[in-house]
């Protein structure tokens, strides 16, 4: 059934009678000289939602709803933002706050007493932190880090740590402040001298350097060159590389590098690899072995034969008592710290054994038939 409203016009707008069975009237001014009620020009309306029809489509899927008219997606959002902000600082804005604080994704904390986690800002800033915080009804202080402690793996501002620990659990509202350590922002982070490349030029190196550190170049002289990287190659710097300084002053930075008519990178040197000692040939003398004393240089061969080039280190303990602690421990001697001269060592002393154990068969089986004596 239709709705009707007054309307306010002049004398010449009345003689219009109501029509009957009016479900609202809204009697209009009686200035207009139309004092009578049946009297007034009325106007039909209807309301947004009169007779409005909600249609029933039968679907099998759960994500289709089954009447034509839905909800928003993000009706829980609304719902929670409307019950936070209405009568806020009231019994009943604090009532709809709690009722809003436990719709999910609302973000709406509740402002009754209640138990909160520390969150745990890890790669935040320190403003995402503690908005974060706030929102939890936490009371975030920030600390920020000098130049000198600043964490170098971290960015700016970046949170470093939190007092309490992330985890802990708070009732809320407090009054206890949540440290938040922080990185230093860009400008208060430390200058750090860079660390140059293997053969990285001059020219390359100071490209590295943050404003603030100025280079200052120093050839080295010919007897201090590095043959294994090219002319310019960076060789050092003062500071060393990793050194951090004030980022509010500038700082001087001597890079010692190989002059520009230093020779081409060499290659570096290594030793070459020194074969195992082969007397194989020596078996095919047609001498017998079986004949002394033509023989002990067979047996000599075939002992020889059996050494390597390589052996194990030794390494041996020995007791140690102490008076002072009134115990006993193992003095360890370990001498594989000397296994890469011993490479070389080894088969050269093989070599050497060889020769002169041949000498002195060989001089002592000469010795058998020597000559006559003086008194014959």
């Amino acid at each position: 059934m239709a709705n009707y409203k007054g309307l306010e016009g002049t004398a010449g707008d009345c003689g219009n009678d109501v029509p009957g069975g009016m479900d609202t009237f809204v009697v209009g001014s009686a200035s207009l000289g139309c004092h009578s009620e049946a009297n007034h020009k009325v106007e039909p309306f209807r309301y947004s939602m009169s007779n409005r029809e909600f249609s029933y489509h039968p679907s099998d899927d759960p994500g289709v709803s089954n009447y034509s008219y839905s909800a928003p997606s993000n009706w829980s959002e609304n719902l929670a933002k409307e019950l936070k902000e209405k009568g806020e600082g009231t019994v009943a804005g604090r009532l709809g706050q709690h009722i809003a604080s436990k719709i999910e994704g609302s973000k709406v904390v509740s402002p009754y007493p209640h138990e909160v986690t520390v969150p745990s800002c890890s790669g935040e800033a320190w403003i995402g932190c503690k908005e974060d915080l706030e929102e939890l009804q936490l009371k975030p202080e920030r600390k920020e880090l000098d130049w000198s402690d600043a964490h170098l793996d971290l960015a700016p501002d970046e949170v470093v740590e939190l007092d309490p620990a992330p985890g802990t659990k708070i009732i809320v509202p407090t009054e206890t402040k949540t440290i938040v350590t922080t990185n230093p922002d860009e400008g208060g982070m430390p200058l750090v001298v860079p660390d140059p490349a293997e053969g990285e030029t001059y020219s390359d190196y100071i490209t590295k350097l943050a404003p603030g550190l100025n280079p200052e170049r120093h050839n080295v002289g010919e007897g201090f060159t590095d043959p294994h990287v090219g002319p310019n190659s960076v060789l050092r710097t003062h500071p060393d590389p990793g050194t951090r300084l004030d980022p509010s002053i500038e700082h001087d930075v001597e890079v010692e590098t190989n002059p520009p008519d230093a020779p081409p990178a060499a290659g570096v040197w290594t030793a070459p690899s020194i074969p195992a000692l082969d007397l194989s040939p020596l078996s095919g003398v047609s001498i017998g072995c079986n004949a002394f004393p033509f023989g002990v240089f067979c047996w000599v061969a075939d002992g020889l034969t059996n050494w390597g080039s390589e052996g194990e280190c030794p390494s041996f303990d020995l007791p140690f008592t102490s008076e002072i602690r009134d115990s006993t421990a193992d003095l360890t001697f370990d001498t594989c710290t000397f296994e890469p001269a011993m490479n070389i060592i080894r088969p050269m002393l093989v070599i050497l054994s060889f020769f002169g154990v041949a000498w002195l068969l060989s001089a002592s089986a000469m010795g058998l038939g020597g000559g006559a004596s003086a008194d014959d």
